[in-house]
């Protein structure tokens, strides 16, 4: 094992929380909770309710977000400490935060929805915290809706809904969304909900390694390599270009990217 490995305060973390015993506030579930379009999607949300959506990911730039009322905040990892008590949609992939968000009764009491995108691989098929995921989607559940947005069709998952969301993305805009990282993936998930609703959208802190190479919370934490490779990079860009095309809404980006 690396000494990098063993020095990483957030590997004992993810043991802790790989083995903490679920929240008593965790309900077992009655019924699967199937989304099948946008539109229901829109509904459960009560997108009505909210005249902005803003996207905020964990980069530097998301420390100038301005809280308002009325607006539908998407959030993911860390960045939900931004949000407050405000109303969010907590999109979760990475296997830390996952296992995190199991095992924890979230302290922030304005979560709407939480949404998890996964393309299925041979490999990320057989990712411990994904496997656990869905598991628990099978057996649990809380206080608002909990999805799980993949091509894989069993009980855990919201095929349909995923399989809308990359036809509207590769038929009206020509893009193949796999996802790139967590940031990327709340930020495309933000663009669909604000696009079919016709609500204005602003992004922040999806920085792709500008402006700092650390998170909005700390200067030590450096970026991952899904954060600043060139092919990342490379995607959410050609993302931005083709949702800039569009004038169906206004975007505006906050983000120190591109």
């Amino acid at each position: 094992m690396k000494l990098s490995s063993i020095l990483n305060k957030r590997n004992y973390e993810y043991a802790f929380y790989r083995f903490k015993r679920f929240p008593k506030s965790i309900k077992t579930r009655s019924e699967f909770l199937e989304v099948l379009t946008i539109q229901e999607l829109l509904d459960l949300i009560n997108i009505n309710d909210y005249d902005k959506i803003v996207a905020v990911s964990s980069g530097p730039s998301s420390s100038n977000l301005i809280l308002e009322n009325r607006t539908l905040y998407f959030s993911t990892n860390a960045s939900i400490e931004l949000i407050k008590n405000h109303p969010c949609i907590y999109s979760v992939n990475d296997s830390y935060y996952l296992e995190k968000y199991m095992k924890t009764c979230h302290k922030h009491k304005g979560i709407v929805a939480m949404l998890s995108w996964y393309y299925a691989t041979p490999k990320n098929l057989l990712n411990p915290s994904l496997v656990r995921f869905k598991k628990f989607l099978s057996k649990y559940q809380r206080d608002y809706p909990e999805l799980l947005l993949s091509n894989e069709e069993n009980k855990s998952t919201n095929h349909q809904l995923f399989k809308e969301i990359s036809l509207l993305l590769k038929n009206e805009f020509n893009f193949s969304f796999y996802g790139v990282n967590s940031g990327f993936v709340l930020t495309v998930l933000a663009f669909v909900i604000a696009y079919c609703s016709k609500k204005e959208l602003e992004i922040y802190g999806l920085d792709m390694g500008n402006g700092s190479r650390a998170y909005f919370n700390s200067k030590s934490h450096k970026v991952g390599h899904s954060v600043n490779s060139l092919n990342s990079r490379s995607i959410v860009n050609n993302f931005f270009q083709k949702i800039d095309d569009q004038n169906r809404i206004v975007i505006t980006n906050h983000s120190f990217f591109p």
